[in-house]
This record gives structure tokens, C-alpha cells and sequence, in this order.
């Protein structure tokens, strides 16, 4: 009677071990699946590390533009001034030749006549006087006054050669320095040129880079960051204003000033506060305005200059501190020119526009801040 369980058991251990054996290769093939999809995802990981490390390159190259255009920019409105100066004193100078051409006939007319009665009078005039005059005293008199006449006649010669060559000598180096300022503002401009085609084949690689990256996120999580690195910016200017006893700036009231304010730059709106950015809930914390390349941005209220450089995502970056809480924000420059520290007027020229900071069109990022958080810009400015 025992020979039937162990029927059973040899036909159930005959049943389970091809179960077995099943169930073992599809453990080895998950096994091999999950270690094929750890090495994708390991070479996902490099090639992402790789793309990461471009794009940090790509930024870092960019910004470097962003300076390098900024400095051109520089040099052409300092070679712009001196040649304004230089037409200013051109001006001057012509006024002053005019009044010393007038001087001048004046001095022709006045020595022709003499020559003319020179000519009139002979040669030997002062020999004819000595010969008809009886008088001594008289003789000597006329002779002194003979003497005096072509002193002055040869003095008024000397005096107008002079000024010819004077007037003369100046117009050509007025000339010789107009030419020369010309040149350099002409290398200038191209330098500026060179330097933003330069820049421009940045930003086309930068753009090729975070697109690539944009299929993962990083963009988004990258801008992301970007508001939080300015909110920390802010923050820390907050404490380090606050850390300031002596400053004062209640003064300027600028909450008074709620839409009255100047437009910073004039343009056309590209992007108003709160509309979307086109990638997850981010938003426009600010203004965009589209402009013309190197048109010059003004502060649109008296403050003081709290910071001035480059910062990712807003490329050149003024920020001014107008007291009671309000600052100020004009971003995406081409060129700055203020210096940290710095008071402005309402109306000073800040910068320029331009498109650094990665940006594909020229235009003026444009903020306003109230204890830290950002206010739509628009019902503070003056209505246009």
C-alpha cells in the first residue's frame, strides 16, 4: 500500500521540476533585462552629465560675450562723446575764427590803405619831408612820426601773417583729429559687430543644448533655480541695505510715484507680469520690452545702484533700491553704466539695451519689487 504515495510524489516532482526550470530563465532574463536597462540608464546618466557639462561651458562662454560686447559698447559712447566734444570745440573754435576772420579783414583794410598812401605818397616820402620842412623842431617831429607809421605798418604785416598761419595750423589739426576720431569710431562699431555675431553663435549653441536638455526638465528645473538664486540675490541685498544705519531714502517716496513713473525704455510690449513662460507654472515676474539694440535705458526713480553685473537668466543686471522697501530691476543689457554703490536721478542712463543673459531679441527685462516680492510693473508706470 505505500507504492501509491510514492506514485505521487515521483509524478508531482516530475510535474514542478519543468515549473522550476521555468521560472529559473525568467529570473536569468529579468535579471539580464534590469542590468541592460541600469547600463541604459548609466549611459543616460554620462550623456546627460556630458550635455550638463557643454551647456555649463556654453553659459560660461556666453557670458563672456555678454562682457566682451559690453566693453565695445563702452568704447564706442566713450569714442561718441570724445567726437561730440571734439564738434563742440570745432564749434567753439569756428566762432572764434570767424570773429578773428573779422578782425582780420579789418586789419588788410586798415594796412591797404596805408600801403595805398604808401604808394600815393612815393617811396622817398620821409626824404621829401626833410627836404620841404624849415622847422627843426617840426622836421623832427615828422620824421618820429614817419618812424612810428611803418613800425605800425610792419607790426599790422607781421600780426595778420601770424594769425593766417595760426588759423591755418589749427584747422588742420582739427581736421587731423576729426579723421582720427572717425577712424576710431568706426573700429569701434565693428568691433561691437564682430563681438555680437560672436555672441550670437553662443546663444544659437547654448539654445541647441538646453533644447536637448528641455526633454528631461532641466530647463524648467534650471529657471526654477533661476528665481530662486534672484529671490536669494534680493534677500541678501535686503539684509545687507537693512545692516545700513545711515542710509536714508525715505525721503524719495517712491510709492508717491505709483503710475506717474517714465517708462524705462521705450517699446513694445513682449511679455506682460504674470503671463506664462511656456514651461511648467513659471511666470513673467516682470516686464519685457522689446527695443532697438543699444537704446539707453533709464532709471525710472531716484536711487542707488545695489547691483550691477552679470546674473544667469537676466544676462547684465542693474537692480536700484529706491527706499521704503521698493527696488527696481533692468535686465538683459548690452552694456552698464553705473557701478554698484552709485546714486542716480529719475531719467539717468543705466545701460543700453541689448540681448546678453542668452536672450534672442533685444529688448529690456523690466521688475519692480515691494518688500521683496515682485508687483506688476504696469500701474506704476505712466500711462502712454
Amino acid at each position: 500500500m505505500r507504492i501509491a504515495p510514492m506514485l505521487l510524489l515521483i509524478t508531482a516532482l516530475t510535474l514542478v521540476s519543468p515549473l522550476a526550470a521555468g521560472v529559473e530563465d525568467d529570473l536569468q532574463a529579468t535579471e539580464a533585462e534590469l542590468e541592460a536597462v541600469r547600463e541604459r540608464i548609466e549611459a543616460a546618466r554620462q550623456a546627460l552629465a556630458r550635455d550638463e557639462a557643454e551647456r555649463d561651458a556654453a553659459e560660461a562662454a556666453l557670458e563672456e560675450s555678454d562682457r566682451r560686447v559690453q566693453r565695445a559698447a563702452r568704447a564706442l559712447r566713450a569714442a561718441e562723446e570724445e567726437r561730440a566734444a571734439l564738434e563742440a570745440r570745432v564749434a567753439e573754435l569756428e566762432a572764434k575764427m570767424a570773429e578773428r576772420d573779422q578782425h582780420l579783414r579789418a586789419q588788410r583794410e586798415r594796412l591797404a590803405r596805408q600801403l595805398r598812401a604808401v604808394w600815393q605818397g612815393g617811396r622817398d616820402a620821409g626824404l621829401r619831408v626833410l627836404l620841404n620842412q624849415q622847422d627843426p623842431s617840426a622836421l623832427q617831429r615828422l620824421l618820429a612820426y614817419h618812424s612810428r607809421l611803418d613800425a605800425a605798418r610792419r607790426a599790422d604785416l607781421v600780426s595778420v601773417i601770424e594769425t593766417l598761419e595760426r588759423l591755418q595750423s589749427l584747422e588742420q589739426r582739427l581736421q587731423e583729429q576729426s579723421e582720427a576720431l572717425a577712424r576710431a569710431e568706426m573700429a569701434a562699431r565693428e568691433r561691437r559687430a564682430e563681438l555680437a555675431r560672436e555672441r550670437e553663435q553662443q546663444r544659437r549653441r547654448l539654445a541647441r543644448l538646453e533644447a536637448s536638455l528641455a526633454e528631461t526638465g532641466e530647463q524648467l528645473m534650471r529657471m526654477e533655480e533661476d528665481e530662486q538664486r534672484l529671490q536669494g540675490l534680493l534677500d541678501e541685498l535686503a539684509e545687507e541695505l537693512a545692516a545700513v544705519p545711515e542710509r536714508d531714502l525715505q525721503d524719495l517716496r517712491f510709492r508717491e510715484h505709483r503710475g506717474a513713473l517714465p517708462w524705462p525704455v521705450e517699446g513694445r510690449l513682449g511679455a506682460r507680469f504674470g503671463d506664462s513662460r511656456e514651461l511648467g507654472n513659471i511666470k513673467w515676474r516682470g516686464l519685457v520690452i522689446d527695443a532697438e539694440n543699444g537704446t539707453e535705458v533709464q532709471a525710472v526713480a531716484t536711487g542707488q545702484v545695489v547691483y550691477a553685473d552679470w546674473f544667469r537668466g537676466l544676462g547684465l543686471l542693474v537692480i536700484l533700491d529706491h527706499g521704503d522697501g521698493y527696488l527696481s530691476l533692468y535686465g538683459y543689457n548690452e552694456s552698464l553704466f553705473v557701478e554698484e554703490g552709485e546714486w542716480v536721478q529719475a531719467g539717468a542712463v543705466l545701460a543700453s539695451v541689448g540681448a546678453s543673459g542668452g536672450r534672442r531679441e533685444p529688448g529690456l527685462y523690466f521688475e519692480v519689487r515691494a518688500d521683496g516680492d515682485p508687483v506688476d510693473p504696469l500701474p506704476w508706470l505712466a500711462a502712454r
